[in-house]
């Protein structure tokens, strides 16, 4: 997008656009101060700069951007496409445009609000003259941002005409003479143009939205920040308006769907829980594989999701080279919102809504129907008998006796509820020339859809900038975050989510009394076999976590010179958390111990300072900048924990107990030194080159290899800039991008290069300890080596596209490696495996129609395919269900392999193979893979073969927005999408177990199953037995399930009141539905879950609860 064509430099229809705003009584009463105002400014403000062979227009805009000042004129009536040759030193800007203009018949005004009116003299007198004159029937308002803070300079014009004007300082404007029947437009660079009728408004309030394809947008790139235009790197930028719609306390969730490339996948699903988040893949076997987080230019910190003004995703190595050690897995940069300068704005934003639980495509028997499940399944038992010893009514009553119908429980309907969430935000925010603030505080809390599920937060912040002098600013910023939630302190079939799919109907959750029914009870029957009744257990413990937060930042910025600064940036950072968990003593827990108590108290705390030079020189037509700097961060992690026995009922204190269980600490603390530098360079706004050096040490790794280097370079050319394409109309951008470096993966345990020894044991009374790990003074970095090749392009202003091929190698895994039993030690984690990550980002944006209604659809891909290249001496390693091998993706099923329903006899099958004499082998790829002598079938489980089966990770996903408007109207739906990624239903195993486990409820068939009832019969399931049929039950690839899905997973419906009401503008309304429909064939509740563990156990960390649906109302106002 051109500056000079949207609001800097006006075109010929201008001229009273400008002029239109000086109103009579304006110039009646202030015209003498607006002169002495203009005067002081414009003689104290001075230039210095040598433009050769530069045109008018570009003189115009370096003036610009080194002042306050704003240039008006009309084309026609200036040559701002002459070339000149121009240099000045320590100049003001009338000396300027005196030699700029020599010869030349143009005259200029300098306004109080530093607009300077160009144009011919005659012009200018005739069109001040008219303005004099003109009727005062006015049109006014204040024009703000998407954040609701006064917007100066958004050009006003009466659509088709000259007439217009441009807010102040404070968003304010105002037009005279303007008819009912004329139409306003609001313009502003970066943003979208908005039109509004005028009717019979005299005061008209508009919010401005940015434009989606701007390119002269500034962003936060971590250590720096640059125009879209000038990066030569992978990077994706979410704005705030992005995140609004999805309902959430966490920042995950808000960005699913939403940037190509950062894959995030639902972890439990329990409100307060984060979700995963990958970029670009996982590159690691050993150490994590979460992103970076760097909060206003620091890494880590605290925040809230309503604090945040733009989200900067950097993915490859140009863009997050600068943090070396830590970038390997990409770095998520967040920019809190800050004060800008103009009138105190006290914003105001609610919102409250519903929640209903989602068993996605999952429903359950009730009693009658398990009644005839299990009862059709010992018939078919029965059947299967030689001599049966008793009669087939016999047989069934003694397994499945009609005393299961005596009661028949809807667990389900028992266990979840109609969840509400409360979300609020106050926020105020201002400034003047000198001091800029944001104050707001937040409140979240959630009541989930499953009973005892919820969570509580609340966060403040603080956002200061002062500007001591022209010398230096000074930034503070303090966030507070408090929450609390309660946990569910039972796993597998005892736990909330599995008593919620498993509970049998048969049994009852209270008795005749109201009172809840002990399962333990040994006068109670209870037929399930977790004897767990959850509405008796919840009033026998409470569990819950408790966590605070701080983060403070002091910022100074030194303007050494006018092409050096220097910045320092410090912070301290304290977390803390409170586990309390109490069993008394009628709990099942605790019944031997006679009640427990725990409590488990942790805190982290942590410093960091970061210190640089930032460098930037304009010589002719090149451009320079730098960054030198130095980091260093430090933080200490700290926790106790006591548990106490014998707990006199009632009490909760460790105080109280009667004797001691155990205790427990630990103390960890880490540091990082680095030292970094990049350099910058930029010829004629067209060729840019990028290169980035970092030195990290840590104190992680082994003493032989502390120190890491790690390098970037990138470079890019916008293509459209040249003279073969500068005269294409509808080509707005056309950008090449390529970039290559080398990032850092520090994410291991502390320690982990060091012997250490383990205290948890005593001899003779006496603490004892015993060698627990060998040390490993060679360990280091893992390195990502990162490719990446981009195109940019723009058309029309309104269609963008942005690919980007990625290639990136990470090396010198962490991978644990057998070791001789002669060293005492059974494996140590060396640097060995190599994992390689390729694939494309895809984003496509389109303004499909433009004015009084708009509509614009953004859509965004990525496809990624990873591959072990390298492992220990090229031996397979076993993890699970999953297995590494070399040549495969990262994540790869390997199991028996299910073979389906012989159809002649009802019975599994599963894949055998075999060698050469017969026996049974199982499958191992690496550098001997396996290779069999004949593949057949067995009905016998444990006479089949183990197998690679195929990978868990998608062959693409992505997301899709449509956003519609219509004068105070607007429509967005959001879809994200995942195609080709597998769950293993480990849950199915118990639930679709072909009659085994009598004693669990069963989900219902889908429509697209069937079950094998006689010979010839084409199924996907065995006979119905009695106890299961041939261990069909057991893990395979039967309950691998293709997960891909559709989610439509926000609409919002807002209306914008265009004009104050009362004491309140910038008023909006607005509905959302989350998650209002999911389309896949997975047979379970979430197909959007944990991709790196994609399967949904029976424990509460593997049991997964899908997105709730949701339905907020919300309103939002300015003070």
């Amino acid at each position: 997008m051109k500056k000079n064509d949207e609001s800097t430099l006006l075109n010929s229809r201008s001229v009273k656009k400008l002029l239109l705003t000086m109103k009579l009584t304006f110039l009646l009463l202030l015209i003498g101060l607006m002169q002495v105002s203009a005067s002081v400014y414009s003689q104290s403000t001075r230039f210095s700069f040598d433009l050769s062979d530069t045109k008018v227009v570009d003189v115009l805009k370096e003036i610009e951007s080194k002042s306050e000042f704003r240039f008006f004129y009309q084309n026609e009536q200036i040559d701002v496409e002459r070339k000149v040759n121009i240099s000045v030193s320590d100049k003001t800007v009338e000396e300027i445009l005196n030699e700029l203009f020599n010869g030349y018949s143009i005259e200029y005004k300098i306004f109080s609000d530093k607009l300077i009116l160009l144009g011919a003299e005659k012009a200018i007198n005739n069109a001040v003259k008219d303005d004099l004159t003109s009727p005062q029937n006015t049109v006014s308002g204040t024009v703000t941002d998407e954040a609701g803070i006064p917007l100066p300079g958004v050009t006003v014009v009466v659509k088709g005409t000259t007439q217009g004007t441009v807010t102040n300082v404070d968003g304010y404007y105002s037009l005279p003479n303007v008819p009912a029947e004329a139409t306003l437009q609001f313009s502003f660079v970066g943003m979208i143009t908005q039109e509004v009728v005028v009717g019979n408004q005299s005061s008209i309030n508009i919010q401005m939205e940015t434009d989606a394809i701007g390119i002269e947008e500034v962003v936060a790139v971590g250590y720096s920040s640059k125009k879209v235009s000038e990066l030569s790197s992978a990077v994706s930028v979410v704005k705030e308006k992005d995140l609004r719609g999805v309902t959430s306390s966490n920042l995950g969730t808000m960005l699913q769907g939403k940037v190509p490339g950062v894959r995030i996948s639902n972890t439990t699903g329990r409100p307060g829980q984060d979700p995963q988040i990958v970029i670009r893949g996982v590159g690691s076997m050993g150490a994590g594989y979460s992103p970076l987080f760097v909060v206003d230019g620091i890494i880590g910190g605290t925040y809230n999701p309503e604090d945040i003004e733009t989200i900067t995703v950097l993915k490859d190595a140009a863009a997050s080279g600068l943090y070396g050690s830590r970038a390997a897995n990409g770095v998520v940069v967040i920019t809190t919102k800050s004060g800008k300068k103009g009138k105190t704005v006290v914003r105001f934003n609610s919102s409250y809504g519903m929640s209903y639980h989602n068993d996605g495509n999952m429903s359950f028997m009730n009693a009658q129907e398990l009644f005839d499940y299990h009862r059709t399944a010992a018939t078919n038992s029965y059947s299967l008998l030689d001599n049966p010893s008793q009669s087939l009514e016999d047989f069934l009553e003694e397994r499945i006796p009609s005393s299961y119908l005596d009661y028949q429980t809807n667990w389900q309907a028992l266990l979840k509820r109609t969840g509400q969430i409360n979300k609020h935000q106050v926020s105020v925010s201002g400034g003047d020339e000198k001091t800029t603030f944001y104050l707001s505080a937040n409140y979240y809390k959630e009541l989930g859809t499953m009973i005892n599920m919820e969570y509580e937060r609340m966060d403040m912040r603080a956002n200061f900038k002062h500007k001591i002098s022209e010398i230096f600013d000074l930034s503070f910023r303090v966030a507070l975050g408090k929450s609390e939630n309660p946990n569910e302190p039972q796993g597998g079939q005892e736990g909330l989510y599995m008593q919620y799919h498993m509970a049998m109907p048969f049994d009852r959750p209270y008795d005749d009394n109201g009172d809840p029914i002990d399962p333990y009870d040994p006068n109670v029957n209870w037929y399930g076999n977790s004897k767990s009744n959850y509405f008796y257990n919840r009033e026998h413990y409470t569990d819950n976590t408790k966590r605070l937060n701080m983060s403070s930042d002091v910022q100074l910025d030194v303007k050494i010179a006018d092409w050096v600064t220097f910045s320092t940036s410090n912070r301290v950072g304290v977390n803390g958390t409170d586990h309390t968990q109490v069993f008394d003593k009628y709990h099942f827990l605790a019944k031997s111990e006679g009640g427990i108590a725990f409590d488990n108290i942790g805190y982290t705390g942590s410093v960091l300072t970061s210190n640089k030079f930032n460098f930037k020189k304009q010589v002719n037509e090149h451009q320079f900048k730098g960054i030198l700097g130095q980091e260093y961060s430090y933080s200490k992690y700290k926790y106790v924990s006591g548990e106490g026995m014998d707990l006199p009922y009632g009490l909760s204190a460790i105080s109280a107990t009667g004797s001691p269980k155990s205790v427990g600490g630990s103390q960890t603390e880490v540091g990082f030194k680095s030292y970094f530098a990049q350099f910058d360079y930029s010829f004629r706004s067209k060729y840019y080159l990028v290169a980035s050096y970092r030195n990290d040490a840590s104190s992680r790794f082994g003493k032989d290899n502390r120190w890491g280097s790690f390098y970037a370079i990138g470079t890019s050319w916008v293509v459209n800039q040249e003279n073969f394409l500068k005269d294409k109309d509808w080509l707005d951008q056309l950008k090449l991008k390529l970039s290559y470096g080398s990032t850092g993966n520090a994410n291991i345990s502390d320690y982990l290069s060091l012997s250490s020894y383990s205290f948890n044991n005593s001899y003779a009374g006496n603490a004892a300890a015993i060698p627990a790990r060998m040390a490993n003074p060679d360990l280091t970095w893992e390195v990502a080596y990162t490719t990446n090749i981009g195109i940019e392009m723009s058309v029309l202003k309104r269609f963008q596209l942005a690919l980007d091929f990625y290639n990136r190698d990470n090396k010198d895994l962490l991978q644990d490696v057998p070791l001789s039993a002669a060293t005492g030690f059974s494996s140590q984690q060396r640097n060995i495996g190599e994992v390689r990550n390729r694939g494309l980002d895809f984003t496509l944006t389109s303004k499909n129609i433009q004015g009084e209604f708009e509509w614009i659809t953004s859509l965004n891909m990525n496809f990624n395919r990873s591959k072990i290249l390298k492992l220990n001496d090229g031996e397979d390693i076993l993890d699970g269900n999953m297995r590494f091998s070399e040549g495969r993706a990262l994540r790869y099923w390997y199991m028996k392999e299910w073979a389906g329903v012989d159809s002649e006899t009802g019975q599994p099958l599963w894949v055998r193979w075999e060698d050469a004499d017969g026996n049974k082998i199982d499958q191992s790829g690496g550098t001997n893979p396996t290779v069999p002598a004949n593949i057949t079938t067995t009905s016998n489980q444990n006479e089949a073969s183990l197998l690679f089966i195929e990978s868990p990770y998608p062959d693409f996903t992505g997301g899709i927005r449509n956003d519609f408007s219509y004068k105070g109207f607007s429509l967005s739906i959001f879809a994200d999408f995942s195609h080709g990624n597998t769950i293993y239903s480990a849950i199915r195993g118990y639930l679709d177990s072909d009659g085994a486990y009598t004693w669990h409820n069963k989900m219902k068939m889908q429509s697209s199953w069937t079950r094998w009832e006689k010979p010839g019969d084409k199924a996907t399931h065995p006979q119905l037995l009695y106890n299961g049929n041939n261990n069909s039950y057991t893990t395979s690839s039967r309950y691998i399930e293709d997960a891909s899905y559709l989610r439509i997973q926000n609409i919002t419906l807002g209306y914008d009141f265009n004009k104050k009401l009362a004491f309140f503008s910038n008023v909006r309304v607005q509905m959302s539905l989350d998650n209002l429909l999911t389309f896949t064939k997975f047979s379970g509740a979430d197909p959007s879950m944990n991709m790196e563990n994609p399967s949904n156990g029976q424990n509460s960390n593997t049991g997964g609860y899908a997105p709730t649906k949701k339905v907020m109302f919300g309103i939002s106002f300015d003070l």
